[in-house]
């Protein structure tokens, strides 16, 4: 049985497309897990800091509470 040369580039072509959309579809996903679970971290580390900054009467100098950032070259 001979095979077009023509119809098995198209086979192949469509089985490269479809293996690269998989592909992509995975990184996204995996992107996205990252990402969600990089900003539930932090929240959660943003939340803990704040209470322990305010439990504590400390402030560093050079600390400027009207711009709230802290000058290291004075």
């Amino acid at each position: 049985m001979k095979i077009n040369r023509k119809s098995q580039v198209v086979l192949e072509t469509a089985l490269v497309l479809v293996a690269l959309v998989i592909f992509m579809v995975g990184i996204i996903r995996v992107w996205a897990w990252f990402v969600n679970t990089y900003t539930g971290r932090w929240n959660s580390y943003n939340r803990s800091r704040t209470s322990a900054a305010q439990s504590s009467g400390f402030v560093p100098d050079g600390y400027d509470k009207a711009t709230n950032r802290l000058n290291l070259f004075q």
